[in-house]
């Protein structure tokens, strides 16, 4: 569709810790104690966001014009009635998002490789999976690959994020109720800012995942996993890289559908090889601090009758040397 809008640009507001999506990180960048633009981060953890970004609308109007593209494409070989049998058990899945919109018109929905002087903004992601015994409770296996990528343009010059990643995953019944899953990922993570050349950031990652989960009489379930991660920045002039041991369980206890307790546990132990007070540091990290990192949860979900139910959260983390965070919250939820 085309049209025209007002052109926007955002700025941020500061809020009550917790309240917000954003951290200002001055300490990052020139440490000048004022705010600018790019020097503001996603929050890594929600109680941390004290800014809440807002968009402010000028009395320019730009000409737009806006492609949306969907697909979403399943096929499954059993229905095909291949030769071979191993080929029944192959499902193939594909879907495709495009939202684009530059300030002028072009047909072409996979045309993506445009100049800052003509996009507006440019939203795009593909899903492409390979299925074997897809929902078999025996064994199962899928392959996929993963493609994100967003950019806008503002006055304040381009930002992109782009996000590729290849995963493998399979699924072991090792006998009843006692089941092993291992997921495996790789890819590259980066992001672009034409005037900020400090938030830019270009790695490399594997990580390995395997998990068992034990099932207990259908009330209990216990699941043990360990992650290993390695990042390593493919910049010129940053080289830094960051190692991960992770650690966790998960216990979970229902009691018919009345019911249910959850409580989860992570030790999560942090290499990271640079300067850990830059940007391309921040975004290994991720709030995590080098050295040994603790998480917990606790979640109660109590239906206290047909239409009125309880949820209470509790979590705490500590990160490196930082002091214990503590955070709770109660939520009654009415059901119709």
């Amino acid at each position: 569709g085309s049209g025209q809008e007002a052109t926007r640009e955002f700025t941020y507001i500061k809020v009550a810790k917790g309240q917000g999506t954003h951290i200002w990180l001055d300490s990052l960048y020139n440490n000048d104690g004022i705010i600018q633009l790019y020097e503001m981060e996603p929050a890594p953890f929600a109680d941390m966001g004290d800014y809440i970004k807002v968009a402010g609308f000028s009395r320019d109007f730009i000409s737009v014009h806006q492609m949306v593209f969907n697909q979403n494409v399943q096929i499954n070989l059993e229905r095909l009635k291949p030769d071979y049998p191993w080929l029944k058990r192959l499902n193939f899945q594909s879907v495709v998002l495009i939202n684009r919109r530059t300030d002028q018109q072009i047909w072409n929905p996979f045309f993506l490789a445009l100049t800052d002087t003509s996009l507006i903004a440019l939203n795009a992601s593909n899903r492409h999976t390979l299925f074997f015994n897809r929902g078999n409770p025996t064994f199962d296996l899928q392959l996929s690959h993963n493609d994100q990528l967003s950019k806008h343009v503002r006055q304040a010059g381009a930002e992109g994020r782009q996000n590729r990643e290849w995963q493998l995953r399979s699924n072991l019944r090792i006998i009843s109720g006692l089941n092993l899953e291992i997921n495996s990922s790789s890819g590259k993570r980066r992001q672009d800012s034409e005037l900020f050349a400090g938030k830019n950031f270009y790695f490399r990652f594997h990580s390995l995942s395997p998990t068992l989960n034990y099932l207990i009489q259908s009330r209990f379930q216990l699941s043990t996993a360990w992650l290993i991660r390695k990042d390593k920045s493919l910049l010129v002039e940053n080289n830094t890289s960051a190692t991960q041991n992770q650690l966790s369980t998960e216990l979970s206890y229902m009691q018919s559908q009345q019911s249910n307790i959850t409580l989860n546990l992570k030790w999560i132990d942090m290499n990271l090889d640079g300067n850990k007070n830059d940007p391309v540091a921040f975004a290994l990290l991720n709030g995590l601090q080098p050295g040994q990192n603790l998480q917990w949860q606790l979640r109660l979900t109590k239906l206290l009758n047909k239409t009125i139910q309880l949820n209470i959260h509790y979590s705490g983390r500590k990160a490196g040397q930082n002091k214990i965070i503590h955070n709770g919250s109660a939520q009654v939820s009415a059901i119709f």
